[in-house]
C-alpha cells in the first residue's frame, strides 16, 4: 500500500379601448386627487374616493395615535389639514397657485431650508411650509386644466419643459391617456414643445379604457381554501407553496388526472379556476445493518487495526537524524497524533477519527521515548534499494519493539485479542523526499514479515512515515496548511490503510480504467472525510437500502451518515455491486480541505451542494484470483481496484461526459453533484449506462428540492428488458 505522491493538476391580454370623458361616464363616484411622485413643478395624481365604512367600537380595541398635519402657504392662508395614523405617510396635496409666482415644494421650515419627504412616516403633528418662487418679468406661465370625471384640477408652472402629466385612477377602469377639447390625443412631448410667448391655458381630459375584468383563483392545500382575484389575462404571481409535514410538495394542479403542476409564470389567467395542492410522501430513513466490516470479514484484512471501540496504538519515533532529536519535534509527533482542534488548526488523527466515526472509532494513541535504530538513514535507504534485502521499515520496527519490549505491555495492545498487535506508528525525523517516486522516506503503511512475539503479540500492519509531513510547504501539500499548526493529513490517510482501507487514487494512468473519485476523499487525495464505502466497511454506518420506486430526504453525509444504497436485487454482504447516494454540502470534515484543487469548498464555489452518485463494486476475490493476483503492484483483496484494473472499485456518476484527456485532469466539482436544476441521474446521463455485471442501468434519481443540510430525493425503478453484452459507461 504505497502512497505515492499526486501532482496538483410574460403574458400580455390586449383589452379594446373605450374613451370617457369628462361628464360622460356612468360612475357616479367622484376621483380624489393624490400627489405624483415624479417630483416635477405642477404634478399631482389623482385616484378615485372610496367609501369609508364607520368603525366599530370595541372595549378591546387597541389606542391608535392620530396626529394633523397642517399646510400653511405662507401667504396668510392654508389648505385643509389632514389627520394621519402615527407611523404612515401623509398625502401630498395638489400644487397651489399664487398669482406672480410659481409653487416650489413643501418645507418643514418657515424659512423654506429643510424640504418634506412625503414618504417618510408621521409621528408628530407637522406644519409644512409653502415655498414660492417669483416668476420673472418676461416670463409666462402655462396653466394645464385636468378634467378627470367632475373633477377639475390646475397645475400653473412657468417652463413647460419640466411639465410631467399626472396620472390618474378611476374605479375600475384604467388609464390610457389625456385629450385635448376637440378629443385629439395629446402627448407629453407636445406640451414640453410649447413655446411661451403670452400665458397659455391648455385642457386635457382623461381618457380611459373598459372596465376591467376579474377572474379568481381558488387555491386548496388540504387545510384552507385561499382564493386570490386578479385581473383577468394577467398572470398569478408570488404565490406560496405550502408546506406539510413528511410530505414533499410537487406543485398546483387543476385536477387529479394531471401529470404536470399549473405554471404560473408562462399561464395567464382567463377564468375562474381551482387548483389543488399535490403532496408526495417522504419516506423514513430506515436503514439495514450488514454484519460485515474489514476487520470481520474483510479480504485480506485479517490482524488490520480494529475500527470499533478503543484500541491502543503505539507511536514510536524514530531517531535517524540527531538534529531532529528534540522534545519540541517530539511534541509535535504528540499533538499531531492527539491533539485538540485548537492546538493543531484542524484535527489530529485522534479527533478527525473520532468525528469521521461518530464516535465509534477512540484510537488511544502512546507516544514512546525517541528509538535509535542500528544503522543510518542513508545506509536504510540503500537496503530499500536492494531487492533481495529485507524491508528496512521491517528491521526498525523489531528493533524498537525489542527496545520497548520492557517498558510496554503489548498484550495491553490487542483489542480484539487476535494474537496480533493492532498496529504501530514508526515516525522517522530524517528528511522526506517528496522528489523521488521510489524513495524509502516517503509514507507507507505495510505488513511485517517478522515473527518475533513480544508479550505473546506478533507485530502485523505498521505506518511509516517522516515528521516533514507534520510541517508541510504549500508546495509539498494538497491542500491550504496556511491555518495549521500541527499537519496530520497524511497521518490521516495511512490510518485509514492500517483500519484495511484501499487508496482511491490511480497509480498508474496507463494501466486500466480511469475515473473513481476525482480527489474527494482521504483514501483519494489525503483530504475531507472517508466516503460512504469507507464507513460501511469500517462498520459506522447503515445504509437505508432503496430496491423500490421511493421518494426520501437525506442529510448531509460527513455529518449525519445518512447514505442510500440503491439495488435491483437481496443483499446479504456489503461485498456487491450497488449505487450510493449521499448529500455533500462542504460541511464536518471536509470543510477545512476542498479548497485548492477542486471547487466544492468554501471559497471558490459556496454553492457547491448536492447529491452525489457512485458506483461500487465490492466484490471480493476469489482464493483462485488472489493466489493469481499476488504479484500485481497494487494487491488488494477486492476485484477491482481504481488503479489498474478495467472496471473501477468505486466511480462518481458525474452529471456531464468526460474523455479520458479530461478525466485525468478533473477534479471533483459542481459537476459531480446533483441539484434539482441539473441533469437527471438516468434521464439526461447514463440513460444507457452498463454496470460491471453487464446490467442495464435500473432506476433514475431525481433531486426533488435541496437546502443548505440536505436534500430529497425520487429513486424511480424501472421495467427492463434485456442485458447488455458491452460496458458501456456512456451512451
Amino acid at each position: 500500500m504505497k502512497l505515492k505522491k499526486l501532482m496538483l493538476l410574460g403574458a400580455t391580454t390586449l383589452l379594446a379601448s373605450t374613451t370617457i370623458l369628462a361628464g360622460c361616464s356612468k360612475k357616479t363616484e367622484t376621483p380624489t386627487i393624490t400627489p405624483s411622485e415624479s417630483g416635477s413643478q405642477g404634478t399631482s395624481t389623482i385616484t378615485p374616493s372610496s367609501s369609508i365604512s364607520s368603525p366599530v367600537e370595541s372595549s378591546t380595541a387597541p389606542v391608535i395615535s392620530i396626529y394633523t398635519v397642517s399646510f400653511n402657504l405662507n401667504t396668510g392662508e392654508e389648505l385643509d389639514p389632514q389627520k394621519v395614523k402615527k407611523g404612515e405617510a401623509v398625502a401630498k396635496p395638489s400644487n397651489p397657485s399664487r398669482s406672480g409666482y410659481v409653487f416650489a415644494g413643501w418645507y418643514l421650515d418657515e424659512e423654506c431650508n429643510n424640504a418634506y419627504d412625503f414618504a417618510s412616516p408621521v409621528n408628530s403633528d407637522l406644519i409644512l411650509y409653502a415655498k414660492w418662487e417669483e416668476v420673472k418679468k418676461d416670463t409666462y406661465l402655462l396653466t394645464i386644466e385636468y378634467h378627470i370625471g367632475e373633477d377639475v384640477k390646475y397645475d400653473v408652472i412657468s417652463n413647460p419643459k419640466l411639465v410631467s402629466f399626472i396620472t390618474p385612477s378611476f374605479n375600475d377602469y384604467t388609464f390610457i391617456g389625456y385629450v385635448d377639447e376637440a378629443g385629439a390625443d395629446v402627448s407629453l412631448d407636445s406640451v414640453r414643445a410649447l413655446e411661451l410667448t403670452e400665458n397659455k391655458t391648455i385642457v386635457l381630459k382623461a381618457k380611459f379604457d373598459k372596465e376591467l375584468e376579474y377572474v379568481n383563483v381558488t387555491l386548496k392545500n388540504g387545510e384552507e381554501n385561499n382564493v386570490e382575484r386578479l385581473v383577468k389575462g394577467e398572470l398569478l404571481n408570488n404565490v406560496v407553496d405550502p408546506s406539510k409535514d413528511g410530505y414533499l410538495f410537487e406543485g398546483w394542479f387543476e385536477s387529479s388526472e394531471d401529470t404536470k403542476a399549473f405554471d404560473f409564470s408562462q399561464t395567464t389567467i382567463v377564468s375562474d379556476i381551482t387548483l389543488v395542492a399535490r403532496f408526495k410522501e417522504i419516506n423514513k430513513l430506515n436503514t439495514t445493518h450488514f454484519d460485515n466490516c474489514l476487520k470481520k470479514d474483510g479480504p485480506l484484512t485479517e490482524n488490520v487495526l480494529p475500527s470499533l471501540g478503543s484500541p491502543k496504538v503505539l507511536v514510536i519515533p524514530v531517531n535517524l537524524d540527531n538534529t531532529k532529536k528534540t522534545d519540541e519535534v517530539r511534541n509535535s509527533i504528540v499533538k499531531a497524533f492527539k491533539g485538540t482542534e485548537k492546538e493543531t488548526g484542524w484535527e489530529s488523527v485522534m479527533t478527525y477519527y473520532q468525528k469521521s466515526s461518530y464516535n465509534k472509532l477512540n484510537l488511544d494513541f502512546e507516544v514512546t521515548e525517541w528509538f535509535t535504530p542500528s544503522k543510518t538513514a542513508s545506509e536504510y535507504n540503500r537496503q530499500y534499494q536492494d531487492e533481495s534485502a529485507n524491508m528496512p521499515s521491517d528491521d526498525i520496527l523489531d528493533e524498537a519493539l525489542t527496545h520497548f519490549d520492557s517498558a510496554y505491555d503489548f498484550s495491553d495492545y490487542d483489542l480484539d485479542n487476535d494474537g496480533y498487535i493492532d498496529s504501530v506508528w514508526l515516525i522517522y525525523n530524517s528528511p522526506v523526499d517528496y522528489q523521488s517516486n521510489d524513495s524509502f522516506y516517503w509514507a507507507f503503511t505495510t505488513q511485517t514479515e517478522s515473527t518475533t512475539t513480544f508479550d505473546s503479540k506478533k507485530a502485523s500492519y505498521y505506518a511509516f512515515a517522516g515528521t516533514d509531513f507534520i510541517t508541510p510547504n504549500q508546495e509539498d501539500a494538497s491542500y491550504d496548511v496556511s491555518d495549521l499548526t500541527y499537519d496530520a493529513h497524511t497521518y490521516i490517510h495511512e490510518t485509514g490503510h492500517l483500519l484495511g482501507l484501499d487508496d482511491y487514487y490511480d497509480y498508474d494512468s496507463e494501466q486500466g480504467a480511469l475515473g473513481g473519485l476525482y480527489g474527494a476523499d482521504m483514501m483519494d487525495y489525503n483530504i475531507g472525510d472517508h466516503g460512504p464505502i469507507n464507513k460501511m466497511l469500517l462498520g459506522w454506518v447503515d445504509p437505508c437500502v432503496v430496491s423500490e420506486t421511493t421518494t426520501i430526504r437525506i442529510d448531509d453525509f460527513s455529518t449525519t451518515g445518512n447514505v442510500l444504497l440503491v439495488t435491483n436485487k437481496t443483499l446479504s454482504s456489503i461485498y456487491d455491486e450497488y449505487f450510493l447516494i449521499e448529500f455533500y454540502n462542504g460541511s464536518g470534515l471536509n470543510n477545512h480541505d476542498l479548497q485548492i484543487i477542486n471547487n466544492i469548498n468554501k471559497d471558490e464555489a459556496t454553492d457547491a451542494i448536492g447529491v452525489r452518485v457512485t458506483h461500487v463494486n465490492a466484490t471480493k476475490k476469489t482464493q483462485e484470483e488472489i493466489d493469481n493476483d499476488k504479484s500485481q503492484s497494487y494487491f488488494t483483496g477486492f476485484k477491482y481496484n481504481n488503479s489498474e484494473t478495467d472496471e473501477l472499485f468505486i466511480d462518481t456518476m458525474l452529471q456531464k461526459k468526460l474523455t479520458d484527456e479530461e478525466k485525468l485532469e478533473y477534479f471533483a466539482d459542481q459537476d459531480a453533484l446533483y441539484t434539482p436544476t441539473s441533469n437527471k441521474f438516468g434521464i439526461d446521463v447514463y440513460q444507457n449506462y452498463i454496470s460491471d455485471s453487464l446490467q442495464k442501468l435500473f432506476f433514475t434519481m431525481t433531486v426533488d428540492s435541496m437546502d443548505e443540510t440536505g436534500a430529497t430525493v425520487t429513486i424511480t425503478f424501472k421495467s427492463l428488458a434485456g442485458s447488455g453484452s458491452a460496458v458501456l459507461p456512456w451512451i
